[in-house]
Formats: structure tokens, sequence, C-alpha cells
């Protein structure tokens, strides 16, 4: 039997430098995800289809209503992901942030904060903003977090969840680490957690915590990994958490050890039935916290699947890296996007309409698949609409079979 090329590939890496080959912003395609499971359009036995073009097809979110005294309205449910400020380059960021302004949905600054001219940038376009609270808090202050639309605490982030990284020296410029308060010529560190959240109480005080800061004007959001999804998101809501974004193994990263980014965590198919049944039992609904799943998605038809299975809404972050830049791609890296590519080649008006083309593609998407299953509105879709065209798919979300057209049996109690 011959040996797959890719595990040869792996084995001589490792032999030779004493290193695990390491992933960059494409990766394997994970299972199950969501091309197996299909949209079922209305026609004779249901609801009457929407018109798109004559009726009004409600896709807003509203984040902390009722929760605090400035809740987040989007007019889609379609968030930005956090990426960090020594992963990309100025350009990609000051385009993300111009297209935020556009778009109306706020740039997530991600770990390390805003550079002095992103920060000018935002005031001068009235752009909204997320801050996140990281583990290594750097770049972070009391001043940045009360310019934010909105917090996101950082427990986990995607494929890399629990894992602490270098960051190195050779990706910052003087400048940035001036910012981040590192010394020059000396790498920092992300640390894995945080050091003063050990339980749902520590979570709680850092939320208070952040409250008074902001005045109690705007949402707290607690970003998580997908480890014990069922029993974390039950913690970041007895915290007090506005919304909780879950970051699935398919929400990426730029460089990581391969194995542990295809061999670790769940996919957003597989983590978000134990996350609504989460919510579920901790009547978070009813008190308007929000899920938002990030990972895999790409078009407005992979949103439309999550939301029906129950999320709120969705982050992107590889959609918006490729919309930055596709025109330039090597090796799957959009170039002049991440540390290490040329960042005169993008353009940051151009990068940004494509942005905001690609975006608004998305929820026009959206909008026609809520009318196409006979919806007016997202808040009225469910799991209904959905079959699963895999074995695996229907065992991990509890959907009907497509041709079976029951549940599995194990769903049935």
């Amino acid at each position: 039997m011959k040996i797959p090329d890719h595990i040869v590939d792996e084995v001589r890496q490792r032999s030779l430098t004493s290193n695990p080959r390491m992933a960059t912003f494409a990766h394997q395609e994970r299972h199950p995800n969501l091309d197996e499971i299909t949209i079922m359009p209305t026609q004779l036995n249901g609801p009457r289809a929407r018109d798109f073009h004559t009726e009004v097809i409600a896709t807003d979110l509203v984040i902390g209503e009722g929760r605090c005294s400035k809740p987040l309205s989007l007019d889609f449910p379609i968030m930005f992901g956090g990426m960090s400020i020594w992963d990309l380059t100025q350009n990609a960021r000051m385009a993300l942030i111009k297209a935020s302004s556009g778009l109306f949905i706020p740039f997530n600054a991600g770990a390390g904060g805003l550079r002095v001219p992103e920060r000018n940038a935002i005031k001068e376009m009235d752009a909204p903003i997320i801050h996140q609270w990281t583990p290594a808090r750097l770049g972070m202050d009391a001043d940045a977090l009360r310019e934010s639309s909105a917090v996101e605490i950082q427990l986990g982030r995607g494929m890399v969840t629990s894992l602490g990284s270098p960051i190195y020296k050779g990706s910052m410029d003087l400048e940035l680490t001036e910012h981040l308060g590192l010394p020059p010529a000396v790498d920092g560190y992300r640390p894995p957690r945080h050091l003063d959240i050990e339980s749902p109480k520590d979570l709680k005080k850092v939320i208070t915590l952040i409250r008074e800061i902001t005045s109690y004007d705007i949402p707290i959001i607690v970003k998580i990994g997908t480890a014990n999804v069922y029993g974390d998101i039950r913690y970041c809501v007895k915290a007090g958490a506005d919304a909780v974004v879950l970051d699935t193994s398919e929400a990426g990263g730029y460089k990581y050890p391969q194995a542990i980014g295809n061999g670790i965590g769940l996919t957003s198919l597989a983590a978000i039935t134990p996350a609504v049944q989460a919510f579920t039992d901790t009547n978070a609904k009813g008190d308007n916290v929000k899920l938002i799943i990030s990972g895999g998605v790409i078009t407005g038809v992979d949103a439309f699947k999550l939301l029906a299975l129950g999320a709120d809404g969705v982050a992107i972050g590889r959609g918006l890296c490729l919309a930055l830049n596709s025109d330039e791609v090597e090796d799957g890296i959009p170039q002049g996007v991440f540390y290490g590519t040329d960042d005169k080649t993008l353009d940051v008006d151009f990068s940004a309409q494509n942005v905001i083309n690609y975006v608004r593609s998305m929820a026009t998407e959206l909008a026609h698949v809520t009318a196409m299953t006979g919806n007016s509105s997202l808040e009225t879709v469910t799991k209904d609409c959905l079959r699963a065209v895999t074995y695996n798919a229907a065992a991990v979300t509890g959907l009907k079979l497509a041709g079976y057209e029951r549940n599995l049996l194990m769903w049935e109690h």
C-alpha cells in the first residue's frame, strides 16, 4: 500500500527540522460541514413563497437590546471576525475599516487594538468598532473600551482554541512594538488563557468591570472556541454575556501547526446543536442573548443554514481576506493582506469596495433564500426547512435525512 504524499511530507518536515508542517490561510476541509445539508424551498405543501422583489424581508440583528443603553443594530446578521494587528497588513486593516463604515458592520480590531492611523480613520469615518479583550491585553486600555460599539472578551479562537502562541519580532515593525508596549527586537507572547478567569464568577467579574468602564452603554460579547461547547456556553450566559461568538475549527487562522488545525475542535455543523441546546437550557434567547457562529461561512446560503439551525448571526473572516485581493492569490494566500506579503499590492479604496460588494451579495442571497422558504423574517426560520444529505450530518444535527424524510432513530425521543 502506498503511503499518502501528505503523510510523507509531514514526516519529512518533522525529521529534518523538529517542527511540524505549518498550515497557512488555506486549510484542509473538515467534516461534517455545511455542504452536507441542503435547503428545502416551499411550494404547495407549506407556506407560500415570499416575493423578494415586492415584499420586505427582515434580516436585521440587534445585540444587547434591553441589556445595555446602546445596543448594536445591524441591517443583516453578518459580523466581521477579529484578526490580530500583527497578522494583517496596515493597508488590509484600513480597507476593512473603510468597508465597515460603508456597511455599518463594526470593524473587529482583534488582538492588539488599533494603531494611531486606524483610530484616526475610525473617528473620521464614524465607523463602528469592536475591541477585543484578550489574554495578553496588548494595545488595550480603558479609553479603547470606551470608544467601542461593543467589547469582545476572547476566551478561545478557532482551530487553535487553547493554544498560546508567540508574536514574532519579525512580524512587527518598530511602530507596532511600541504600540503593543513590547521591547524592540524581542518576541511577544499570547498566553492560552486569561489568568484572572478561572470560573464563571471570574468571568462575571470581568464583564462587570468592562460594563462599569463603559458606563453600561455597550454590549459585551464573549468569544469561545469549540471545547466543551454545551458547558462553556452555559458558563458564558450565566456570567452575563450579551452575545456568545462560537469560533469553530473552520474559522481558520494565518499560521498554525497543520496537524492541530485539522485534528482539534468541531466544525460549525458539529458544534451548533450543543450550542443551541445550551441556549435553550439557560433561556438565553428569552433574555435576548445572541448566538453568533464563526467558521465555514462564505456565502449567504451558508449563513442561512446556520441561522435555520438556531444561530442569530454569523461572523466571517476568510471571505473578507479573499475579497480584499482575490485577483492576486498565491498558494491560497491573498497578497497584500497578511504580514509577509507585499502591502503595496493592496489598494485601500478598491479593496474596501470589494469587501462591501462581497458582504452585500451575501446579505442579498440571505434574503432571497429566506423568501424562498416562505419566511418574511429570519426570526421565523426553523430547521424544518433543512435536510441532511449525509448520515453524519443527520446524526450531529437531528435534521431529517433526505430521502428517508425522518429523523434518525437516535433523535426520536
